[in-house]
């Protein structure tokens, strides 16, 4: 039978608030960097920061609580629990705690565009991330759905785009940012076209 050494379990209830405050710390500072930027046009978008700091806040309580009860758990539970009845509020927050984190980071990796964004003279930036606007190969509203799509070559052989729904904020803040820069957008298909682009690479 194999077992394990409890301590581990206060080991990754440390990891979990270490990693959680160091997403927060890069993502604090890649937004105080993006406020300092100077721009012609700045979106935000508090939906998802709501989100993204209440996944957060609940996430770094729940491996503070986990960590806690870790170490007072022969104080808290009585001599005649098992072990494993005592490590299991901590397991339990600790699970809880990494899937917050794990939800967290797609949130960032798949959402990041929809934060805020900010139109320069010369670029479309983002919180760590920018399109530079001589790689945008083109901004289509697609004419079925009505989503705008920013198409963009980040290299020589890849294409990539941005997709901002009817119903996303950033959608029409978009097409009015982009009548005091030398950006226009098309009205066609942007499945069709992302599709021939790509055969093309």
């Amino acid at each position: 039978m194999i077992s394990f050494n409890t301590e581990y379990f206060g080991i990754i209830s440390g990891l979990l608030i270490t990693f959680i405050l160091l997403i927060n710390l890069m993502f604090n500072f890649y937004l105080f960097k993006f406020t300092k930027k100077q721009a012609l046009a700045t979106h935000y978008n508090k939906f998802y920061f709501i989100i993204f700091y209440t996944i957060s806040f609940i996430s770094l309580i729940l491996a503070i609580i986990s960590l806690v009860l870790f170490n007072v758990k022969d104080k808290v539970f009585s001599q005649t629990a098992s072990e494993n009845q005592k490590l299991a509020p901590t397991i339990a927050l600790s699970v809880i705690s990494f899937i917050l984190l794990i939800s967290k980071i797609i949130l960032l990796f798949i959402f990041l565009p929809r934060f805020a964004f900010k139109i320069t003279e010369n670029e479309i930036l983002y919180l760590g991330e920018k399109i530079e606007f001589k790689t945008i190969t083109k901004i289509i509203e697609d004419t079925e759905s009505h989503a705008l799509y920013i198409n963009y070559k980040p290299s020589k052989r890849t294409y990539k785009r941005i997709k901002y729904p009817k119903a996303c904020p950033f959608n029409q803040a978009l097409k009015q940012s982009t009548k005091s820069t030398s950006l226009e957008i098309s009205n066609q298909n942007a499945n069709e076209y992302f599709k021939n682009i790509k055969e093309l690479s």
